[in-house]
């Protein structure tokens, strides 16, 4: 489904149709609910889900030439990452959340979008006769799923708590997300990037000229040396950091500890960059970002609800929380970090006024995974390594990370 629109969005993109091109991956977008990639082989599962990822962040970049309103591009992206985050990870998603409430229903949802994505991928036009009758009961069984999970979406939606199932978050719901720290959603596509500047107060746009997936992705796939790295990080400050802050009107360092906070949500090769670092980082320079602002990450927007929800559950729940904190200044494989240690030591000092339980287990994935799943908080002073071709395979480097890899 995603491969064939894509390809025929292609080529209105390059004719510059961009209401037809528009058109097209909106819908492309809107059917994801109906993908369902778990009953594929590992390497199909992360093709089908790079090749989805793409679409999303052509479809947003696709209504903005086609001069849709920033929420109607917007709300296509955060729609196309919220399912795609759900398949790849078990987070706290609309799926997994109605799994809690209506364990029966979720099954049956599941049962259904499953049968749906195998039939599609089974359904090829043949002329011979016995075949064209075997393509005939696939479409008749495909359209009776079609509809079954139609239906079982509109059951799911009646649930209290559930209205919005598989719906992209409102225009309001985004406004509410970014109050009070404004929300900065940087979509990367093959022929423009733009930054969707999410406020309490509205949603704006600017175009990122200077910003480039094709440099973004040589910058993942190679990562800097030091010689190399503070011209990257200039240029990122150029092209992405400056204008951004610039828009939020951050346009001098902060000298009253009355620090901003922005909630940074990346694409394409931007997630593996360092967007907190960007700037100009010579003595006495003061253009970058970490003296402007204070910097978070997060997948979706929507993600930031269901975080805030646990939160919310969290603060009720009487027993002492706990943070799992991990130094790592010296890592087989990679250069030293002679500061993590002093990092993890501050953090440690705080816990006690977040009321948390700071733990540090000799770093080796089992120990650690296991303090992991029983954690509030996690902090983790060290090295990664990411895995462009296969993402679930993308590791934090522990001392055991070359032979017993703790994956994402």
């Amino acid at each position: 489904m995603a491969s064939p629109a894509g390809s025929a969005a292609y080529v209105y993109i390059q004719r510059e149709e961009w209401v037809k091109a528009s058109a097209l991956l909106r819908e492309a977008v809107l059917l994801l609910p109906k993908v369902s990639p778990r009953f594929l082989a590992h390497a199909d599962r992360q093709s089908l889900l790079s090749s989805l990822s793409g679409l999303t962040s052509m479809a947003a970049a696709a209504a903005l030439s086609a001069n849709k309103a920033p929420y109607e591009a917007l709300k296509l992206l955060e729609l196309g990452r919220g399912l795609i985050s759900g398949f790849v990870m078990d987070i706290r998603t609309d799926t997994s959340e109605l799994k809690l409430e209506y364990p029966g229903l979720a099954k049956e949802f599941d049962r259904v979008r499953d049968e749906i994505d195998q039939l599609q991928s089974g359904i090829d036009v043949s002329t011979k006769e016995d075949d064209l009758a075997t393509w005939q009961r696939k479409q008749e069984r495909f359209r009776k799923a079609d509809e079954e999970f139609d239906v079982l979406l509109q059951e799911v939606r009646g649930k209290f708590g559930f209205e919005t199932f598989l719906l992209p978050p409102t225009e309001a719901e985004l406004m509410i997300a970014a109050t009070p720290d404004p929300i900065i959603v940087i979509n990367v596509a093959f022929y423009r990037c733009d930054a969707f500047i999410v406020e309490g107060t509205g949603i704006t746009t600017i175009e990122l000229p200077d910003l480039s997936q094709r440099r973004l992705r040589a910058w993942a796939s190679f990562p800097s040396a030091r010689s190399e790295l503070a011209s990257r990080l200039e240029w990122l400050w150029d092209a992405l950091g400056h204008p951004c802050l610039n828009a939020l009107s951050l346009t001098s360092p902060v000298l009253d500890n009355k620090w901003p906070h922005i909630w940074w949500i990346p694409t394409d090769a931007l997630s593996c960059i360092p967007i907190h670092a960007a700037g100009r980082h010579d003595q006495g320079s003061t253009e970058t970002v970490l003296d402007r602002a204070i910097s978070s990450y997060a997948l979706t927007i929507k993600s930031l609800f269901h975080g805030r929800k646990r939160e919310l559950v969290s603060a009720r729940e009487p027993e002492r929380k706990s943070a799992l904190l991990v130094p790592m200044r010296n890592t087989p494989g990679s250069g030293k970090l002679p500061y993590a240690e002093d990092e993890v030591n501050i953090v440690k000092q705080m816990c006690p006024k977040l009321d948390l339980k700071p733990g540090t287990p000799r770093p080796l994935k089992e120990g650690v995974l296991a303090s992991l799943e029983a954690c509030n908080v996690f902090h983790f002073a060290g090295h990664g390594r990411l895995n462009a071709a296969e993402p679930s395979k993308s590791c934090l480097c522990l001392e055991d990370w070359e032979t017993n890899p703790l994956t994402v």
